[in-house]
């Protein structure tokens, strides 16, 4: 996602390789389809419900600090300035995280917002300022990519091991099924 792109042009840049590494702390979309063998529901409503697919990660595990800034977080101002400052990351821990824990102690020049996408119904849910919307959380879990919105020049966020979550209620696993979390 590139958060300078003029209004108009798609802010999704696709990747050149898929065995490119990526930057930790960037967030990005798997738009997944299915057995390319059959096509059928594929593109229009009502689709298909998608084959069981496993996505392998590798790489080493990130541990410690990650700070993300210059060359991933962006803010820019335009006409109109609907999209100014949204930047997708993704939590780059093998672990849910709390993003009432990161802001403002990891933040630099970002709103006390996150958005993410519901693919499903084609909106968003998140948190802004600590009250949920849509039923979100604050609770961002492992790999997810999630959307910040910066406020002036110079965003930063910094994720740290202090952020993870370490509560006993277990928030719902990304891309699992309602009523069945885990």
């Amino acid at each position: 996602y590139s958060e300078p792109i003029a209004p108009g042009i798609s802010p999704f840049v696709h990747l050149s390789n898929v065995t490119n590494a990526n930057i930790p702390g960037t967030g990005f979309f798997v738009y997944y389809r299915g057995d390319r063998s059959s096509t059928t529901n594929r593109f229009t409503v009502p689709y298909t419900t998608p084959e069981t697919q496993t996505i392998v990660y590798q790489g080493i595990v990130n541990q410690g600090d990650i700070t993300v800034g210059s060359g991933v977080l962006n803010y820019t101002v335009s006409t109109p300035n609907t999209y100014d400052g949204l930047n997708l990351v993704g939590n780059p821990y093998p672990a849910t995280i709390d993003w009432s824990l990161i802001y403002g102690t990891s933040t630099t020049n970002l709103d006390n917002t996150i958005y993410i996408l519901q693919p499903n119904s084609s909106g968003f849910q998140g948190t802004v300022n600590g009250i949920d919307f849509n039923g979100g959380s604050k609770l961002i879990q492992p790999g997810q990519a999630f959307y910040i919105k910066a406020n002036a020049a110079n965003p930063s966020l910094t994720f740290k091991e202090s952020c993870k979550y370490t509560g006993s209620t277990s928030p719902m696993r990304l891309l699992s099924i309602p009523g069945n979390p885990v």
